[in-house]
C-alpha cells in the first residue's frame, strides 16, 4: 500500500525480517534492549532510516513489557493501539506509524497477527481434499496490507520522502509537522535517552523472559531455513495446536507451500492429525517394500528414521478427487510434536523431499 506521496513503509519486509532475525539470534528479550537492537538493525536497515528510528523508539519504550501488561486486561488489537499511542507520545512520533512498529514487535514476539486471519479449511469428509490455504493466504495478505496501510506516515512531504530514501537517519518518521529529529538539525534533545549503565549487572537475569520459550518461537526454530526463504506468517492455531505457521512461495523445493502446527503433547498431536483428516481411514500403505520411493495417492503409514531418532505418521493424497489436484503429504514428527502439511506439483519429487526430512529441523 502506498501513501499519496508515494512512500511505502517497509516495502520489501526488510524491517520485519531484521526484527525476526534479531529474536532468532538473541531471543525475545532483545526487543527490550535498545543498545543491542540498534547494533543489529543499524546495518540491516541503512536504507530505511524511518523504520530504523521507529524500531529504536519502540525498544526504548520497552514495547514487549507494555504489550504484556495491556494484553492482560484487554484484546491484542486494543493493546497495540494503546501501546502505539504511548510510544508516539514519548518520542513525538506519528501514532499510526507507531501502530505499525508495535504490530511488528507483537508478531516477532509470537502474538497472533491482528485481523482474525483464517486458517486453511478443514479436510472434507472422505478422501477428497481441496487445495489447502489459497483462500487463507489471500486473506492473510489482505489483513497485513490493512495493517500496513494504517501504519503509513501521514502526511509526507517531498523532503521527508527524500530523507527516508537516504541512508542517513535524520527525520523522525511521521513527526508532527514533518519536523526533523533534533539530532539531525543540531538542536538539543529536550528529553535525551538515558546513557547506558556504565556498570551493568554481570549476573544473569534470574527471571528470564517467559516469552523466550513461546510456542511460536519454538515452532519457527523447527522450520528449516530453506523453507523460511519463502513468505512465512503466523496462522490460527487450528486442530488443537498451540502454534501454527504457513510458509508459501518457497523457491527451489519440491513443495512450495507448507503448513506447520505445534502441539502441547503427543496425544494432542494424534488427535489433531485425526481431526485434520476428519477420522478418515486409509487402507493402503505409502511404503512399497518398506521404501517411500514413489507417490501413492490416498495412503497412510507410520515411519521411523533411526539415524535422526524421529518417527511419526505420513499420509499421501491429491488435492482433490478428480486427479488434477496437487500431490500433498501430511505427516507428524512425534518427538517434537509437529504436524506438517506440504503441497507440490510432482508427487515423486515430493516423496523424495519428505523422505530426506528436509521439511523439519531435527537434532540427529
Amino acid at each position: 500500500m502506498t501513501e499519496g506521496n508515494g512512500h511505502i513503509i517497509d516495502p520489501d519486509g526488510q524491517a520485519r525480517r531484521a526484527l525476526q532475525a534479531a529474536v532468532a539470534e538473541r531471543g525475545p528479550q532483545v526487543l527490550s534492549d535498545p543498545a543491542t537492537l540498534d547494533g543489529i538493525c543499524r546495518d540491516r536497515l541503512a536504507g530505511l532510516p524511518g523504520e530504523y528510528i521507529l524500531i529504536g523508539s519502540a525498544a526504548r519504550s520497552d514495547v514487549p513489557a507494555l504489550l504484556r501488561e495491556r494484553t492482560a486486561s484487554g484484546s491484542l488489537d486494543e493493546a497495540i493501539r494503546s501501546v502505539a499511542a504511548t510510544v508516539a507520545a514519548a518520542h513525538g512520533l506519528d501514532t499510526a506509524a507507531c501502530g505499525w512498529v508495535v504490530s511488528e514487535f507483537a508478531w516477532a514476539l509470537g502474538y497472533p497477527p491482528p485481523g482474525g486471519i483464517p486458517s486453511p479449511p478443514a479436510r472434507p469428509t472422505g478422501p477428497n481434499r481441496a487445495v489447502l490455504g489459497i483462500g487463507a493466504f489471500v486473506a492473510m495478505a489482505v489483513a497485513y496490507l490493512v495493517v500496513a496501510a494504517t501504519a503509513h506516515l501521514s502526511p509526507f512531504s517531498g523532503a521527508q520522502t527524500a530523507a527516508l530514501n537516504s541512508p542517513q537517519p535524520g527525520v523522525i518518521v511521521g513527526s508532527p509537522n514533518g519536523s526533523p529529529d533534533a539530532a539531525a538539525d543540531g538542536s538539543p534533545d529536550a528529553a535525551p535517552d538515558p546513557a547506558p549503565d556504565p556498570d551493568p549487572d554481570p549476573d544473569p537475569d534470574p527471571d528470564p523472559d517467559p516469552d523466550a520459550n513461546a510456542p511460536s518461537a519454538t515452532l519457527q526454530n523447527l522450520i528449516p531455513a530453506s523453507v523460511q526463504s519463502g513468505t512465512c506468517v503466523a496462522d490460527n492455531n487450528s486442530y488443537g495446536s498451540i502454534a501454527a505457521i504457513e510458509c508459501s512461495s518457497v523457491p527451489g523445493l519440491a513443495a512450495q507451500t507448507f503448513w506447520y502446527y505445534l502441539f502441547a503433547s503427543t496425544s494432542a498431536l494424534d488427535q489433531g492429525y485425526s481431526t485434520f483428516f476428519q477420522n478418515d481411514s486409509f487402507s493402503t500403505s505409502c511404503a512399497s517394500n518398506g521404501d517411500f520411493g514413489e507417490f501413492i495417492s490416498q495412503c497412510q503409514s507410520t515411519y521411523t528414521n533411526n539415524s535422526l531418532g524421529i518417527s511419526g505418521t505420513v499420509t499421501e493424497y491429491v488435492g482433490d478427487g478428480d486427479g488434477d489436484g496437487n500431490p500433498t503429504i501430511a505427516s507428524t514428527e512425534d518427538q517434537q510434536m509437529v504436524m506438517c502439511v506440504m503441497d507440490g506439483t510432482d508427487g515423486d519429487d515430493l516423496v523424495t523431499f519428505w523422505s530426506d526430512m528436509d521439511w523439519i529441523v531435527t537434532s540427529g
